[in-house]
């Protein structure tokens, strides 16, 4: 997702997935991702969107994450 910059006038993404951040504070902090028609990645932290990095890793981080998270909990109908 880095490098970032702030993308002024961001367009209708469609969400791609949400994750919580726990930080070192205890605090934790709310991430979305969205998939964008084209060009870099789209996130948005606390209502401001960014676009960086390459959309091609994150979702490929993504779904080996939730494949590995199913195959843990196998038969409980997530």
């Amino acid at each position: 997702m880095l490098p970032a910059r702030i993308d002024p006038k961001p367009a209708l993404y469609e969400r791609l997935a949400d994750a919580t951040i726990m930080k070192k504070d205890g605090k934790s902090l709310e991430v979305k991702m969205w998939i964008p028609v084209s060009g870099p990645g789209v996130f948005s932290v606390e209502g401001k969107y960014y676009r960086g990095g390459d959309s091609s890793k994150t979702l490929k981080a993504i779904l080996d994450a939730h494949q590995r998270s199913a195959k843990g909990h196998k038969g409980e109908g997530i």
